[in-house]
């Protein structure tokens, strides 16, 4: 497992959700779990620039078709940086971010900088004030850092969302934090599909439900409280089995979460 927050596309670990809607091709991806050093990888992709963490200025970002390994199939993903997540982008409060975006592909592309405070021609959306990335382009986005926190990037360019292109964007603030603890661990939550975006957005705009295949039946209800007894039914519909953890030795840490799963409910437990 990945020390930090970004799964490599050359070499992806299987880290999944075999049962989230497996019948539609549906495999999760979660990264960031291992309690170590954060912002450094234990396999980086061949040629990944960066590893797993970049900062300073300017950063550089890659835009390109990568082959991503996905419980035991390949898929076709847009990587930024040849990860998918990207890597971790750490800017801080009160600079100046210079970051220049190398597009790869053979369509425009674009980055958005999902809840920054922003001048309206780098906010990264297309068609407002910004036409997007053509191939072979770089663009730079130069803006100033106004607020600290956890935060995230993703193309505003078709699919390309969902096929992969998305990081991680921590912002420090200017001065120490209000708070302490022993280790700062960034968690990405999504999704994979190896239907393609148009179709996936084809059958959700025909039926929100088309790839919930975990909906609770009223015969279901039934049936587990005839087996288990009816308070005991009710209870795993109220807390879906809640996990419990062992008792470790007390100490504080920070841990970011991340969630962009468009068809996907996460249930997880910190382990010490």
């Amino acid at each position: 497992m990945l020390v930090a927050p970004s799964i490599p596309a050359a070499a992806a670990p299987g880290l999944h959700r075999r049962d989230l809607l497996r019948a539609a091709g549906v495999t999760g991806l979660l990264t960031g779990l291992a309690g170590c050093a954060p912002g450094r990888a234990e396999n980086p992709a061949a040629g990944a620039p960066g590893g797993a963490s970049v900062a300073g200025n300017p950063i550089d970002l890659v835009i390109e078709n990568v082959a991503l390994p996905v419980d035991g199939r390949v898929g076709s993903a847009v990587a930024m940086n040849r990860m998918v997540p990207g890597p971790v982008i750490r800017l801080r409060e009160g600079e100046d971010a210079v970051l220049r975006v190398t597009n790869r592909l053979e369509e425009t592309s674009s980055i958005h900088w999902h809840g920054l405070i922003l001048p309206p021609g780098v906010d990264g959306v297309p068609g407002v004030r910004f036409a997007g990335i053509r191939p072979s382009e770089t663009f730079v986005y130069r803006f100033p850092v106004r607020q600290s926190g956890t935060y995230w990037c993703h193309s505003h360019s078709g699919g390309q969302e969902l096929l992969g292109l998305y990081a991680p964007l921590i912002i420090d603030p200017a001065g120490p934090e209000p708070f302490r603890y022993t280790g700062d661990h960034v968690v990405m939550l999504s999704d994979w599909s190896f239907e393609p975006p148009e179709q996936l957005l084809a059958h959700m705009k025909s039926l929100p439900s088309y790839y919930n295949y975990q909906q609770r039946t009223v015969g279901e209800f039934f049936r587990d409280a005839r087996r288990d007894g009816l308070g005991a039914t009710v209870s795993n519909r109220l807390d879906w089995g809640r996990m419990r953890m062992d008792p470790t030795e007390p100490r504080r840490v920070r841990r970011r979460l991340i969630g962009l799963s468009h068809a996907a409910r996460s249930r997880f437990s910190w382990a010490a």
